[in-house]
């Protein structure tokens, strides 16, 4: 497959880079609801989205929020996941009864949020709200998914 416009040989082999993906991805997700699902579901008032939840849609956008998949008129939907995820990232968080964290809670909230993190920062440089220029890692938490 050559680039258009040149002679280069792309190695891009992404499925999304097929001709007819951009048709097929924004049928599916047409016909499948997604992007309205995840609107419905971001109406919630920030302080009722766990980083759970947050994380789960920000992870979404990862995977789908490709150039070619996700249909241009829901690109807002990428900022409203990006915000949302950064008040529940900055969120002081509590165990259900109200008392302070034990330190095992607390190393696992640390956790949490640093995945929570260089996930927030994968999408923000996929959508150029970021200007850091160091290399971008996978993040630790997808593991061999990644891969």
């Amino acid at each position: 497959m050559t680039d258009s416009g040149s002679n280069q040989v792309s190695n891009d082999y992404s499925p999304w880079t097929h001709p007819k993906a951009k048709q097929w991805f924004a049928e599916l997700l047409e016909k499948t609801h997604l992007p309205l699902l995840i609107e419905d579901a971001l109406e919630k008032p920030d302080a009722e989205l766990s980083r759970g939840e947050t994380r789960l849609f920000l992870s979404l956008m990862i995977m789908l929020g490709r150039e070619g998949i996700w249909p241009d008129h829901r690109q807002s939907l990428f900022r409203t996941v990006i915000r949302k995820a950064a008040t529940a990232g900055s969120q002081q968080q509590t165990n259900a009864s109200s008392k302070p964290l034990t330190l095992e809670q607390h190393r696992s909230q640390g956790s949490l949020s640093e995945a929570l993190e260089e996930e927030l920062e994968l999408m923000r440089r996929r959508i150029g709200m970021s200007n850091r220029k160091t290399k971008l890692e996978a993040p630790k938490a997808w593991g061999r998914y990644w891969t």
